[in-house]
């Protein structure tokens, strides 16, 4: 069974085997402990406050650029405040993409942790589009014009578990503004399995995968 991916053309070599627990989201994210520990704790006070996301990533932001009247919402007592600050300062940078990628994914998670424990983990997948329409579709989406040293290629899935199909338009839906609870309606639908009109399904895979040769996107 074939299935298509974007990856980097550094590390494109086709016939490769790659095991995918080595090469799963997770692993690459949450190396950076401080900025694990920041993200925790701005979901933990989005929870406590119901602050929205961009609340509390306006105040970290203020913090990393040593602002004068940092946005800090009333909710959070002083007693807080210097803790938050020396996590902020420790951690990457808030606008860095890394950070913004660690952030929703570890949101997902604790929504599937505490909801649908039985649904597999991101963190722990491999991700890949069922067909080149769908990878486009997320190219154009995520992407625009960012692929830069990136190229699209087959991959064999043969011998790799598929775990998980979803529509990864659903958690598109979940912004900024929202706060954790409002977000989480969102990502259960996600985990349901649910389908949007317009839907771009995203295959989890836990396995070893064969890279496969080079395709061009429309």
């Amino acid at each position: 069974m074939l299935a298509y991916k974007i990856m980097r053309s550094k590390h494109y070599k086709p016939g490769a085997k790659v095991l995918t627990s080595k090469a799963n989201y997770g692993k690459r994210m949450f190396k950076d402990q401080p900025t694990t520990a920041l993200i925790h704790s701005a979901l933990d006070l989005s929870r406590q406050y119901s602050l929205s996301f961009q609340q509390i990533l306006w105040m970290f932001l203020d913090f990393q650029n040593r602002s004068f009247q940092p946005r800090i919402p009333d909710q959070i007592p002083g007693a807080h405040r210097h803790e938050l600050i020396a996590l902020a300062n420790s951690s990457k940078r808030i606008l860095d993409g890394n950070f913004s990628a660690t952030f929703w994914e570890t949101l997902y998670e604790q929504v599937r942790v505490a909801d649908r424990p039985a649904c597999p983990t991101r963190l722990k997948s491999y991700f890949a589009s069922k067909d080149i329409a769908s990878l486009s579709q997320y190219r154009d989406n995520h992407w625009g014009d960012k692929m830069g040293d990136k190229l699209a290629c087959e991959i064999e899935i043969e011998a790799c578990q598929v775990v998980f199909e979803a529509d990864m338009v659903i958690l598109d839906r979940v912004t900024e503004e929202m706060n954790f609870e409002s977000a989480r309606p969102h990502i259960l639908r996600y985990w349901d399995q649910e389908v949007s009109n317009q839907p771009i399904a995203e295959l989890l895979l836990q396995g070893t995968v064969a890279l496969g040769k080079r395709v061009q996107l429309a």
